[in-house]
């Protein structure tokens, strides 16, 4: 793996590059993937039409994202199914009391602080800042915290759903179709995406991450390999997180050929939430931590049981049917 151009001295004198360094195959592709440049896309005429293609391929996805809640509906019920977890963890070791509490602390915890963090700017900001600090989350593990947990990997936006250059994006469209739009139209574009990607990304997803991983993530962690240090946790719980919310980096992705990502990112709504559904249903068969996967199929599956039973309650007056609480059809 070879490094790009950067000065060798304090100065900035020269500018050579840094010798190269071996590395085995997976390393080198992980390296490429976080820091080499995206493949061009040359069209016959040899410019690169990957912006253009993104542009348009993008339109579906941007108004499902900004002219709906239908993350912010989605990260409440990730964060609702979450509690249930913690719940049947906590039932399984005899703690009756503290699993009860855990799930009452959803609506003002879970559901409130999500809704909260995506209209206040001066929340949100205090929800980012906690990620910079070394807020102790366990009794007596000082080194389990936010900001090493952020070192470890730790990521609170998926980078798969937008584009690098969202402020762009209506720019590029408009060249892409030939079609010239208005200044004030492009402003206000740009200024309600700028808005909603702000209450989403750096409020909604923080938010409920934070409450997971403070609740329910770290102490099942910590439960389950009490002989890890707080490093091996640190990474442990980072990369469950990730998973979980669809916030996984290049990194720790299993796709690391950056011109397949980059090809995927066009046919997928979010390549991020495709691959963490698919890892969630793996790792819970077998893994190191398959019993938490296991643990967190049974939660979500109990949560999406108990709001589609009060949603048949508030609509019919009686408790949702036992053989709709199995989501598969047997014919007689």
């Amino acid at each position: 793996f070879e490094g790009r151009a950067a000065p060798m001295t304090a100065q900035g004198a020269t500018g050579r590059t840094h010798a190269g360094v071996i590395v085995p195959n997976g390393i080198a592709d992980r390296l490429e993937n976080v820091f080499g440049r995206r493949p061009k896309w040359k069209g016959f005429w040899g410019k690169d039409i990957y912006p253009y293609v993104f542009a348009i391929t993008y339109q579906p996805k941007r108004i499902k994202l900004y002219a709906s809640l239908f993350q912010q509906r989605d990260f409440i019920q990730r964060a609702y199914g979450s509690s249930w977890t913690s719940m049947i963890d906590e039932m399984k070791h005899g703690n009756y009391g503290t699993a009860i509490i855990k799930l009452a602390r959803f609506p003002k915890e879970g559901m409130w602080d999500i809704v909260r963090s995506n209209l206040d700017p001066k929340y949100r900001d205090d929800i980012l800042k906690w990620y910079t600090r070394t807020d102790e989350i366990i009794a007596g593990r000082p080194g389990i915290n936010p900001r090493e947990m952020v070192r470890a990997g730790l990521s609170t936006i998926d980078v798969t759903l937008m584009p690098a250059d969202m402020d762009n994006l209506a720019r590029v469209a408009a060249q892409a179709t030939g079609k010239r739009l208005d200044k004030k139209m492009l402003r206000a574009i740009g200024e309600f995406e700028s808005m909603m990607r702000r209450g989403l990304f750096e409020g909604v997803y923080p938010t409920a991450m934070r409450m997971d991983i403070i609740n329910n993530i770290a102490p099942m962690f910590v439960r389950m390999f009490p002989g890890l240090t707080d490093q091996q946790l640190n990474g442990m719980i980072a990369r469950a997180a990730n998973i979980r919310y669809s916030t996984i980096p290049a990194s720790q992705s299993v796709i690391q050929k950056p011109w397949l990502r980059e090809t995927l990112k066009l046919f997928f709504f979010s390549l991020g939430e495709s691959e963490g559904l698919i890892r969630q249903a793996t790792k819970s068969i077998r893994g190191p931590d398959a019993k938490y996967w296991r643990k967190s199929m049974l939660g979500t599956y109990l949560s999406m049981v108990a709001t589609a039973d009060v949603i048949h309650y508030a609509t019919t007056g009686k408790h949702m049917p036992v053989d709709r609480f199995i989501p598969v059809d047997f014919d007689p």
